[in-house]
């Protein structure tokens, strides 16, 4: 699931629509780390979190007894590749 100017609306998203990969992007540089602290806020501690560069970061997690992955990007949403990340098709929110 792809989410254009997500800001840090990170729990609702997981909370209900439970997508195995969600994939924030937005330009606000506050945003990135943000999946981190709002999971932190539910008792939830990622497994794995990866660093690239400095505008993309990948989390990995277990929520109700099923793994995700949030990715997050700080970059304009017109500009992202999702094929890039290895992504076809995606359903936007």
């Amino acid at each position: 699931m792809y989410y254009p100017a997500s800001g840090i609306d990170v729990l609702r998203v997981v909370a209900t629509c439970c997508p195995y990969r969600l994939i924030l992007v937005d330009t606000d540089e506050n945003t990135l780390g943000q999946t981190e602290e709002q999971l932190s806020k539910i008792g939830i501690k990622p497994d794995k979190v990866e660093t690239y560069q400095e505008d993309r970061r990948d989390i990995w997690f277990v929520f109700n007894g099923k793994n995700r992955l949030v990715t997050e990007i700080m970059a304009d949403a017109r500009t992202v590749n999702l094929k890039e990340l290895g992504i076809n098709q995606v359903d936007v929110l």
